[in-house]
């Protein structure tokens, strides 16, 4: 069996996996239980934030063994380490500032923002789906829509994301 980065903390990593599925479970259960928003939106959040933690613990674990392991032994390997690495840094630093410039957004246009590009972690919705599932006709969740991507659009922090020509 090959050795890891997380190899040495698996169980940590494991017991810390196990607390975040139950509070997924936790989660289900408040839906199911016709819960309200709010409460439901803060323990989101609060898995949100252990799932993350548990990613930045992969990644420094990953750079500090994978990814030194490679350095250490130099060529083709090594250079591809740290290509994976800094796309691993990149996306999760892209992925973190485009939901904090979408929290930006009035409630109405980020609540259908995420739904309908999938930024809940969920599959991206239609506009039918995203209208009923908020309580709103579709031509309302598009209306909201086309606002808050006209909000997007003139955002300079969104505009610093996007790659250069």
């Amino acid at each position: 069996m090959s050795e890891y980065g997380y190899s040495a903390n698996k169980q940590k990593y494991l017991n810390r996996l196990r607390r975040i599925e139950g509070q997924v479970r936790g989660l289900q259960r408040m839906v199911d239980e016709d819960k309200y928003c709010i409460d439901i939106l803060t323990q989101v959040s609060a898995a949100t934030n252990a799932l993350e933690a548990v990613a930045v613990a992969l990644l420094e674990d990953h750079l500090a063994h994978c990814v030194a392991e490679a350095a250490a032994e130099g060529g083709d390997v090594a250079q591809e380490k740290i290509k994976e690495a800094e796309r691993a840094l990149a996306d999760a630093d892209r992925d973190r500032r485009v939901n904090a410039i979408v929290q930006d957004l009035p409630e109405e246009e980020r609540n259908v923002i995420s739904l309908r590009f999938g930024l809940t972690g969920d599959e991206p919705r239609t506009l039918r789906q995203t209208g009923m599932e908020l309580g709103i006709t579709t031509e309302e969740a598009r209306k909201l829509e086309a606002k808050g991507l006209e909000r997007l659009a003139d955002s300079p922090e969104l505009e610093a994301l996007r790659p250069a020509a």
